[in-house]
């Protein structure tokens, strides 16, 4: 069963290349990558619906965060501030209000994958020059919410299997 979700995880991914990229979309390289990380953050969640929902929240708020962080980052370098500092005191400053968003149920660990491939769209990919913030977040949250509908999709089979094996013992 899983390895026909991840199959079907890897054609969608194949169909979402042939798009062309646009100005809410990225499809120019492989982001199936995204759709497993989401997958087992459902998991991490807790494997319930809430905790999906939960879970792409999260993701936004790296998304934001990430953002956050370029441009104050880019605006020290702006400043004055050594380029080799610039980013590192802009984590230093805008990680810790993230950090207290634990306090009001924000998924924390989601958000850091959720920055994390944020960075990772932004920087580490072809073409990466001609990304912007808005189409590398279009990219992302759509294979997330393909992840986390995949980790939806395996509760619900593996429970329904589970109900049947039960019934014929």
């Amino acid at each position: 069963m899983i390895a026909a979700l991840a199959a079907i995880v890897q054609i969608v991914d194949q169909l979402l290349q042939g798009c062309g990229s646009s100005a809410i979309f990225l499809a120019d390289s492989g982001f199936g990558w995204l759709t497993f990380q989401a997958w087992a953050v459902y998991f991490f969640a807790g494997c319930t619906v809430k905790g999906g929902v939960q879970a792409f929240v999260a993701y936004v708020l790296g998304i934001v965060g990430s953002i956050l962080i370029m441009v104050f980052g880019g605006w020290l370098a702006s400043v004055g501030v050594p380029g080799f500092w610039a980013v590192p005191f802009s984590l230093l400053v805008l990680v810790i209000p993230v950090i207290c968003l634990e306090r009001v149920k924000v998924m924390i660990p989601a958000l850091f994958v959720g920055a994390g491939a944020f960075f990772a769209i932004m920087t580490f990919r072809p073409a990466a020059e001609n990304t912007t913030f808005w189409n590398a977040a279009g990219t992302e949250l759509t294979y997330c919410i393909l992840g986390l509908i995949m980790g939806w999709i395996t509760v619900t089979l593996r429970g329904a299997y589970e109900k049947c094996v039960n019934k014929a013992k």
